[in-house]
């Protein structure tokens, strides 16, 4: 399972996520969906961070590692490939 707790992101002066608690099952899909700006990719990332993280300190992202600093970047090539993958269908 995988789980994030009273997670709040902001941008500058801007809150984007705010309180936000998400559990998944393993097996079980998750889509992400909104409006332009709304932290569908914040909330991505926030994911891939807890799924990747090479040193979790007590189940978070430590934020230091290659791959958490890849995925904050925007290198992480799964996570774009992904991304890429969805923007690129016709809706």
């Amino acid at each position: 399972m995988l789980e994030i707790k009273n997670v709040s992101v902001g941008y500058r002066d801007k809150k984007i996520l705010e309180g936000i608690n998400l559990s998944v099952q393993a097996g079980e899909f998750l889509l992400i969906c909104g409006k332009s700006g709304s932290g569908k990719t914040t909330i991505a990332r926030i994911l891939a961070k807890s799924l990747n993280c090479e040193h979790p300190k007590e189940g978070e992202p430590c934020g230091q590692c290659q791959s958490c600093r890849d995925i904050d970047t925007g290198r992480f090539v799964d996570l774009l490939r992904r991304i890429e993958a969805r923007l690129s269908r016709a809706d």
